[in-house]
């Protein structure tokens, strides 16, 4: 047994590496052009000057200024040639958090929003510091382990939020902040996680169940209220109608759903759609929305909440698109369920909740195996913590 151990934590060892390597020539690789982040302060100056950003995304307006971007299966370093700034469109109430890019260029905004996410990357080190395994309590030998895969998780995903200027190390202050709010039962810092973390509605959208759940109405309502205000803002700059600006986000969207090919780290929209045709990913879409609200009612009388803030940790991954720098937002939590599983302090409990999660992600893990392409290397590091997470958990 003990020769198996020191195997897995050899291989794991190996991978981790591998991955931190392919990450640091992927930084070396390809420019730091900043593609999000510039689309976000292009779309802000856009509002400034009264013009919908959606409309010159869709077509509808044309330009001499902006232009659509290339949303759907964009990489690092393309470039038509277009001298015009590339636009897109964020959910409304983006604006209202962020109106002051209209007095920034791209490249002042991407370097103010590196800036954060090295503290984040700081603040989440220290974070983990809590635990014996990663402060050596453990053995230097397991010490050195925990670091690596962190390191590894974190080269890989970084390294596309530093090229790209991506909301992703943002999202993970927001959900690391909201399951330790909750914990500490402060349910007014959990409201201003919730609210930031709205920003990127294919991320809050999965932890609303939980909070629907656990009866935690104030960062519900926060986030509602915040939604409504920011949207009547940008109805009343750009003089259109607040139910036309929710419709453009999920005409923005159909895109990237109707793409999973491009934009899924699993394969599971991929199979639905073959399978069920055009209407194959939205199938996908709605069933890993209901499994986590299922199996966020399975958990909702826990008492711990880094326990029921599990499920949209697991789907998140695959029910909506997927990039390296979106499953940063919930890898934090990946970790901890993996540390819940081996009873690292402070999450020393077992239950069955623990293992009906377990169960869901050697199932899902499995059922990977079978389509696995790696294609990018936050994939592996990915599908290295769900089946150790279930194998020690059971």
């Amino acid at each position: 047994m003990n020769a198996i151990k020191l195997f897995c934590k050899a291989a794991l060892a190996a991978l981790a590496a591998a991955v931190i390597a392919k990450s640091v020539a992927q930084e070396f690789a390809y420019p730091h052009n900043l593609h999000d982040i510039s689309l976000r302060v292009n779309e802000i100056h856009a509002m400034h000057e009264g013009l919908n950003p959606f409309h010159v995304w869709d077509g509808s307006v044309q330009s001499e200024k902006y232009r659509p971007a290339p949303t759907v299966g964009y990489k690092p370093g393309d470039d038509d040639g277009d001298p015009r700034a590339p636009v897109a469109y964020y959910p409304p109430w983006h604006a209202l958090l962020t109106w002051w890019y209209g007095s920034l260029s791209p490249q002042d905004a991407g370097t103010l929003l590196n800036f954060a996410n090295g503290l984040a990357l700081a603040a989440l080190a220290l974070f983990f510091l809590r635990f014996p395994l990663f402060r050596g309590d453990c053995g230097f030998a397991d010490a050195a382990l925990a670091w690596l895969v962190f390191s590894a998780f974190l080269a890989a995903e970084f390294t596309w939020n530093s090229l790209t200027g991506n909301y992703g190390a943002f999202a993970m202050g927001c959900t690391v902040l909201l399951a330790y709010a909750l914990e500490k039962d402060g349910d007014l810092l959990a409201a201003a996680a919730f609210t930031l973390l709205s920003v990127k509605p294919q991320i809050a959208a999965l932890f609303g169940w939980p909070l629907l759940f656990g009866r935690k109405w104030k960062p519900l309502f926060a986030a509602g209220v915040f939604a409504a205000a920011g949207t009547l803002f940008v109805a009343w700059r750009l003089d259109e109608s607040p139910v036309a600006l929710i419709q453009q986000i999920f005409d923005v969207g159909k895109p990237f759903l109707e793409h999973t090919d491009k934009l899924h780290i699993f394969r599971l929209g991929e199979l639905a759609t073959r399978l069920f045709g055009p209407l194959g990913a939205n199938l996908a879409t709605i069933s890993c929305f209901a499994a986590c609200g299922i199996l966020s009612f399975l958990l909702r009388n826990e008492r711990e909440w880094w326990l029921k803030m599990l499920p949209p940790a697991i789907f998140f991954p695959f029910w909506t698109y997927s990039w390296p720098y979106d499953t940063l937002a919930a890898w934090p939590l990946i970790l901890a369920m993996t540390l819940m599983a081996f009873g690292q302090e402070p999450f020393r409990f077992k239950s069955k909740s623990l293992r009906l999660c377990a169960s869901t992600v050697l199932a899902i893990a499995l059922f990977e195996l079978a389509l696995v392409r790696f294609r990018h290397s936050a994939h592996i590091s990915y599908r290295l913590v769900f089946p150790l997470f279930g194998f020690a958990a059971l």
